[in-house]
């Protein structure tokens, strides 16, 4: 097909094939017989050139370690970059190595690409680790997107740990660009202007708690006014209150000229302002019942070979509203005048520009704008859409949303789906949103499409009674074996670590090396007669299933059809360099000394069914209480979706005894398809309450992991002033409260016992909140490090606590006649038909009075009926002091009403039972 050309003010821009461009490097073969072109190397001792081997030519880098160098730990070799990278855009770091390193703890080798932002600071390092063999020269790559905000590269060499036994050699580095862009985005279009004059026709559209307005000249919207509970404008009416754009280099072009439009005003066709410019963008509007729908999408006519950026936009004004919520997990939550970026699902040849906290994954296209008085969710109810969601870019937009292709060819078309929904909140929670958004998802995937919308569960199912623990806090150190004289009395437990880690599968016959707590063999029949011992005393096992892939396994013992690609064509997990060092009787067994990690791809249709076949044949043999998910929703590999929704269903028809946990599925689809989820690590890595607010839409009971050796780490920097933790929302929360309570009651004198009494603080006021949140606090065990034990009655109540449904409806637990949370105060309640349970944790540095009240028909819903037999409550507190109280009870037609007083940072429960 003959290329069209792109005339006008386009000729002058820089065009650019997408294909592979070479970055050069200087002396990347080492062929100077120096280190010529790279920078004095840390330390000098460790790097030379070498003539005694090459994979090209006559010279390599010859490196090794020595635990006496001081700089051991981090040796390198570094190489400014003489270009500027595109963030999004893919590269790859690449070389050949040979050598040899010996297995051991922390020890590695790698070529890595460090990125550097405006102020000199490392964003982030990619890194392709370096396996060598003795004999032969291996290949090594790394593919990566450059991350937003990166102004330069630099590529390093990097020695861990090495012995001076460890000698590496490596030759021939490349770097190249595999998306040859030309000219990047630069366009900086203005900030929503906040209001203006108005079309002179406008058509009316409107929706359940929604007005719209579509300019009858040019088919856009021109205002969306919300009518629930107060009118109140969302798009004021103002020329620029929609913008359709494409933005080339450092200019944007608006889509405003008319073309056709619809005799009912709900479409148009709109051309660009520049003429020249090979794209149409059509504008269609759909009022549904409680929803606005808009749906804009371009088409090209011809090809442009460059980086552009399209996409809609819309005005609102920030200082209305408080925040906006953005469908990640953790939920990521800023104020309605911060802006934010990120991208839902995969795309070939798109920049998907992203910025994510560590951690952090996009979970839906939807985000939500908080105010005083209401919600409003924005975003596509199709999880087969891809879209770039960008609040606040330019300023005072919301929603923007865009797309970055790498170049546009004719034909190619660029679709993007709004859908405005509003809710009072009198009348909804962000559960409510939530749920409702879930209730109307659809997808044309067939891996997708019969799993949804989202059906609520009537009353949530539960696992049986017991404290949710970690099989490896226990390890017996026989295999895959746990010590039953330490695990508290009926535990659910997390079985971690039990298959097979050398070859990534879980078997039901033979033997093989598993990693409970350190290396060890185990076998399917002795596995299964644990199992049943375990069980026999009153444990209940979910054994543990995951998505890690071996990738030397990838096109010789697995099909490579098997193994999934990550953003940018890396096959490494979490991004890249993860691997598995293998212990020297483990590797001499396993023929390697380090496994690479990747994922599997739960979309290959004949790798599913090899899943669920192990999943279903575990199941059978060893019997136990259920699966633990450490996998969920990713819309890059929906199949992990199919996978947990087939055996779910499948185990509710087959061993309706047995029950699902799944970690890290709070407000996701992966939720549906699970009893019980754990949201791991709690506040410290980045959780909030919105995390347990959102879990809240899906009806399951709720599991925080609080671990006893990440407050230890964060204890020991607040005490030493040392700066820096991953998730800043966690460093402020801890340091709140470390404030607190370091005045409260002060920390002994030894430097070792502050850190450990603060530490346990910490982890026990993590604990007491998660119940207060309604969720249970998972891996108690993990505070017995502490100064003083745990209160034997908060175990067992906690115990029994983990059998009775959580009550997750909006308004059915009420703080001060409000919702569950209430300035500082969480509050969560559980019932059936034997008895009710109520929390309530006071997270703020002062006393506070509180009412809370069950509602009457919730409690119905859940069995109970009429008033207790018996009643109890006490409180506890941070210092883990348990106190008897006695707060006032009140049982009337509306349900039962707690009033009393809560101290600063502690949990008062309440329990009634309907027997004596």
């Amino acid at each position: 097909m003959a290329r069209a050309s792109i005339a006008g003010t386009l000729l002058i821009l820089a065009l650019g094939c997408a294909q592979a461009e070479e970055i050069p490097l200087l002396n990347a073969g080492f062929e100077t017989g120096a280190l010529d072109g790279w920078e004095a190397p840390v330390p000098e001792s460790l790097f030379a050139v070498t003539d005694e081997v090459a994979h090209s030519g006559g010279f390599s880098l010859r490196a090794h370690g020595d635990p006496e160098e001081r700089y051991n730990g981090f040796a390198h070799l570094v190489q400014q970059i003489e270009m500027t990278p595109i963030p999004g855009a893919r590269y790859e770091i690449a070389g050949w190595v040979r050598g040899t390193i010996t297995p051991g703890a922390d020890r590695s080798a790698r070529l890595a690409i460090r990125e550097v932002n405006a102020e000199g600071t490392t964003i982030r390092y990619d890194e392709a680790w370096l396996q060598p063999e003795p004999d032969s020269w291996q290949h090594v790559a790394q593919r990566f997107r450059a991350a937003d905000g990166a102004v330069a590269f630099q590529v390093y060499v990097i020695l861990s740990n090495l012995t001076p036994d460890d000698v590496i050699y490596l030759d021939d580095i490349t770097l190249e660009a595999l998306d040859s862009l030309g000219e990047p985005v630069t366009a900086q279009p203005p900030a929503f202007s906040g209001g203006g004059a108005g079309p002179e026709r406008t058509v009316e559209l409107a929706a359940e708690g929604l007005r719209a307005a579509i300019d009858a000249g040019t088919g856009l919207l021109a205002s969306v006014e919300l009518t629930e509970p107060e009118p109140l404008m969302l798009h004021p009416t103002a020329p620029d209150t929609t913008r359709i754009f494409v933005q080339l280099g450092d200019r944007e072009v608006l889509f405003t000229r008319p073309i056709e439009r619809s005799t009912n005003g709900r479409s148009a066709l709109l051309g660009p302002e520049d003429p020249s410019l090979p794209l149409r963008a059509r504008v269609e509007y759909e009022p549904a019942g409680d929803a606005l729908t808009e749906r804009v999408t371009f088409e090209a006519s011809a090809d442009i070979d460059q980086l552009a950026r399209l996409g809609v936009r819309h005005g609102f004004e920030p200082q209305q509203w408080q925040r906006i919520i953005g469908a990640l997990r953790p939920v990521r939550v800023i104020e309605a005048g911060e802006s934010t970026l990120f991208t839902y699902g995969e795309r070939e040849g798109d920049l998907a520009p992203t910025q994510l906290d560590a951690w952090q994954s996009v979970t839906f296209p939807m985000a939500v704008l908080e105010g005083a008085d209401r919600w409003v969710m924005v975003g596509s109810t199709d999880l087969d859409d891809f879209a770039t969601l960008a609040p606040n870019q330019p300023g005072g937009c919301f929603p923007s949303v865009q797309n970055n292709p790498t170049r546009i060819a004719a034909g190619d078309r660029f679709s993007f789906r709004l859908t405005w929904r509003t809710f009072p909140k009198t009348e909804a929670l962000l559960r409510d949103v939530w749920r409702w958004y879930g209730a109307h998802l659809t997808s044309g995937n067939p891996l997708l499409a019969d799993l949804l919308p989202f059906e609520a569960h009537a009353v949530p199912r539960t696992l049986p009674a017991g404290c949710e623990v970690s099989a490896s806090g226990f390890w017996a150190r026989e295999g895959a074996r746990i010590d039953v004289e330490r695990v508290p009395a009926q535990a659910n437990i997390w079985y971690f670590g039990w298959h097979d880690w050398v070859n990534e599968r879980y078997p039901t016959q033979g033997e093989w090396w598993c990693k409970v707590g350190a290396w060890a063999r185990e076998s399917a029949e002795g596995f299964r007669d644990a199992i049943a011992r375990y069980q026999a005393d009153g444990l209940k096992c979910y054994l543990y299933f995951r998505q890690i892939a071996n990738l030397a396994q990838r096109g010789t013992t697995l099909p490579e059809a098997w193994f999934k690609s990550g953003p940018g064509g890396a096959l490494d997990v979490y991004g890249g360099g993860y691997a598995l060092d293998l212990p020297p009787e483990v590797a001499a067994d396993a023929g390697v000394p380090r496994i690479p990690w990747g994922v599997y791809d739960f979309s290959a249709d004949d790798f599913r069914a090899h899943y669920l076949r192990q999943v279903r044949d575990c199941l059978d043999f060893y019997r136990p209480a259920g699966v633990g998910w450490d996998m969920g929703w990713a819309p890059g590999n929906p199949g992990i979706l199919r996978v947990q929704a087939e055996a779910f269903e499948w185990m509710r028809a087959a061993h309706p005894e047995m029950r699902v946990i799944s970690n890290e599925a709070s407000g996701t689809p992966s939720q549906w398809f699970a009893d019980c989820i754990l949201i791991e690590n709690g506040i410290l890595y980045g959780k909030s309450v919105w995390d347990y607010e959102v879990a809240k839409a899906f009806g399951t009971q709720i599991a925080s992991i609080e671990r006893g050796h990440l407050f230890v780490r964060m204890a020991e920097r607040l005490l030493s002033d040392e700066p820096g933790w991953a998730f800043a929302l966690g460093l402020a929360d801890a340091q709140r409260f470390a404030q607190w309570s370091m005045v409260a009651d002060p920390l002994p004198e030894d430097e070792a016992a502050r850190a450990n009494e603060l530490a346990f603080r910490m982890n026990v006021r993590a604990g007491l909140r998660t119940m207060g949140l309604g969720a249970q606090w998972a891996y108690v065990p993990d505070a017995r490090y502490g100064p003083r034990p745990i209160p034997e009655r908060l175990i067992e109540f906690m115990t029994q606590l983990m059998a009775l449904p959580p009550l997750q409806e909006s308004f059915a637990v009420r703080l001060n006649g409000g919702a569950d949370a209430d300035d500082g105060l969480y509050a969560g309640a559980w019932a059936s038909a034997d008895a009710v349970c109520a929390a309530v944790f006071n997270d703020t540095e002062q006393a506070h009075r509180y009412a809370l009240t069950i509602d009457a028909e919730a409690l119905a819903r859940h069995g109970w009926q009429g008033a207790p037999a018996t009643t109890q409550a006490f409180s506890v507190g941070s210092l883990a002091a348990l106190r008897e109280v006695a707060p006032d009870v009140a049982w009337n037609a509306e349900g039962v009403t707690l009033t009393g007083e809560v101290s600063p940072f502690t949990l008062v429960v309440w329990q009634a039972d309907s027997t004596q």
